[in-house]
């Protein structure tokens, strides 16, 4: 499970929002389109519970959404190990979320360019780096499903798991939820159980959202803009039995600087003391099969 953090504000509140440390990843195994590479990395999902640089980043291409693997091989330095394009019609399924890690599952959604296709989101395990394999599928209502986020809590004396996809257009947010320990199997167990169409994302341009559970079990979104902002907001619930009420914003941190979030952003929950931001670079160099870019990580 992610790891439950104490109180989230004052986390929040001490990550020191510049000069962030870098991490140089570098791989051989090819991306798709490297071009648009270049242009659109969505999300980037490091490996909760760990203070390592080891995770998933997200991205889109005219050759199909995808995500890529990276290895922390010291401090300073990491291996992307795999580089998964979504198989389903790659040639209209061109847009991956942004994304975020639960234990060593990755709930993925991808977009058409055709008007007529649904989203879809597919789980992927992540316990071998090297060799991501997908354990099921279910297609959204609409065509959105712009970025994902998930987190554990408990309701009762039962742990569960909350699935948020935030649609960009028209700025509203699906909420699934699925018994914790179904959600690693190889059939759908989730169930939608809340729409929020209200105000709480109007005008915001935004590029990924993490969930986070407090030790009360209250549970809060990260949502990171494009402009470098990131808006923290609690999901207000009723428990036993699980309802969701509404979503109210209850603080915003500017002042990011050291890496642009559109070209990809996402938090890692290191302990229950600790929030640590990542976000990557725009330009990475080299080619589709030799290449390097960086990671930063603000803590």
């Amino acid at each position: 499970m992610n790891p439950k953090v104490s109180n989230v504000i004052a986390t929040l509140d001490r990550i020191k929002k510049t000069s962030p440390v870098n991490v140089t990843v570098t791989g051989t195994i090819r991306f798709p389109d490297w071009v648009g590479l270049n242009d659109h990395i969505q999300g980037v999902a490091p490996l909760n519970n760990s203070s390592s640089a080891t995770g998933c980043i997200s991205g889109s291409s005219t050759d199909g959404a995808y995500f890529a693997t990276f290895e922390a091989t010291s401090a300073t330095a990491a291996v992307v190990r795999a580089v998964r394009i979504w198989p389903d019609r790659p040639q209209d399924y061109d847009h991956g979320s942004g994304v975020q890690l639960l234990d060593g599952m990755l709930p993925f959604g991808v977009e058409s360019d055709r008007s007529s296709d649904k989203a879809e989101i597919g789980f992927y395990t992540l316990a071998n780096l090297s060799a991501p394999q997908r354990c099921y599928k279910f297609s959204m209502p609409g065509r959105k499903a712009s970025a994902t986020s998930i987190t554990n809590f408990t309701d009762g004396s039962v742990e569960k798991a909350l699935l948020a996809s935030y649609e960009y257009d028209p700025k509203h947010m699906r909420f699934f939820l699925a018994d914790y320990n179904q959600v690693a199997g190889t059939t759908n167990p989730w169930t939608e159980t809340f729409l929020y169409t209200g105000g709480a994302f109007g005008g915001d341009e935004f590029q990924n959202f993490a969930m986070v559970t407090d030790t009360n079990n209250v549970i809060f979104m990260l949502g990171f803009r494009e402009d470098e902002e990131l808006h923290l907001y609690e999901v207000v619930t009723e428990k036993n039995p699980f309802r969701i009420l509404d979503i109210v914003r209850r603080k915003t941190y500017t002042g990011w600087s050291g890496a642009d979030w559109r070209n990809g952003v996402g938090a890692q929950i290191v302990d229950s003391s600790r929030i640590r931001i990542f976000g990557t670079d725009k330009d990475p160099s080299g080619s589709s099969t030799s290449y390097k870019f960086k990671v930063y990580v603000w803590s």
